[in-house]
């Protein structure tokens, strides 16, 4: 099956998390965007918050939208160390009483790298949770998963857990989506967003194009990473120097990453959408 499969992937994402149509932060929204996104290395050259503006482009403009917030944002506690296990969890908008989670786990293992996947997204009366694990190989591409969604507060009534799994071989990618069978292709090497901040975290981006497997569970295809320069952050605990990496392509707006000198990824930045770092476990 050729590339024109991905849309019905699409379709299914979308019809699942039908229940939430007031919201913006969707994989149907990014989808919306793309036709909107545009290069990083077009926008704004520099964040507002930088003591001396860079001059370089892909610095973008992304912590704009967070800026109001990092005055009185801090560190969270807690050891890191990038090629380690650990766990990280984000909120957007950032520590806001019904805020939406992102939560990312790695782990190392004889066989690679398994990580975990969590979002819990709000939006009025009802959360939409989708959770997966991952199996990587020690480069970070995606060999196999299991997932689950669920919407139990729907106002429609409660919709049964969506079940899915997947295994990803040279021949494309293989998926049973609530007992549906369902063949992929891939072209390039599909790697989780988990792994990708796992990447950016160890200051080593993919080189190529890839396919995102992103945080909502839907392939974005033709990806590019690359490193997007440094700048300086004002945060309640004083400036911090803080490292860029974006990637764009197909179906997303570019996204941000920005880390710490010790590589810990304290912002995620996509259009509207911005992740801050509120545990560290």
């Amino acid at each position: 099956m050729n590339d024109s499969s991905l849309p019905r992937r699409e379709f299914l994402i979308g019809a699942v998390a039908g229940g939430l149509a007031g919201t913006s932060m969707g994989a149907a929204f990014a989808a919306e965007k793309a036709a909107k996104a545009r290069p990083a290395r077009t926008g704004r050259k520099a964040s507002i918050l930088a003591e001396k503006p860079s001059t370089d482009a892909a610095v973008h403009y992304s912590l704009r939208g967070i800026a109001s917030q990092l005055g009185k944002y801090s560190v969270p506690d807690g050891d890191f160390r990038p090629s380690e296990s650990w766990t990280l969890e984000y909120s957007f908008p950032v520590r806001s009483p019904r805020a939406s989670t992102l939560t990312i786990a790695k782990r190392v293992s004889p066989e690679g790298i398994a990580y975990s996947m969590t979002v819990k997204q709000n939006d009025r009366d009802a959360t939409l949770t989708i959770g997966a694990t991952l199996d990587c190989a020690s480069d970070r591409r995606l060999l196999k998963w299991q997932s689950q969604r669920q919407i139990p507060e729907y106002t429609a009534g409660p919709i049964p857990p969506v079940e899915e799994t997947g295994v990803v071989s040279n021949t494309g990618i293989a998926l049973t989506v609530g007992g549906v069978p369902i063949a992929l292709a891939a072209a390039q090497p599909v790697i989780p967003f988990a792994g990708l901040l796992d990447a950016f975290a160890c200051g080593v981006p993919p080189s190529g194009d890839f396919m995102l497997f992103d945080e909502f569970l839907a392939f974005k295809p033709a990806q590019t990473a690359a490193a997007a320069g440094a700048t300086q952050a004002k945060l309640a605990s004083g400036a911090i120097p803080l490292t860029g990496y974006y990637y764009f392509g197909v179906g997303v707006h570019p996204t941000h990453v920005w880390a710490t000198d010790q590589g810990l990824p304290l912002f995620i930045t996509q259009g509207l959408r911005s992740y801050g770092l509120t545990a560290i476990r």
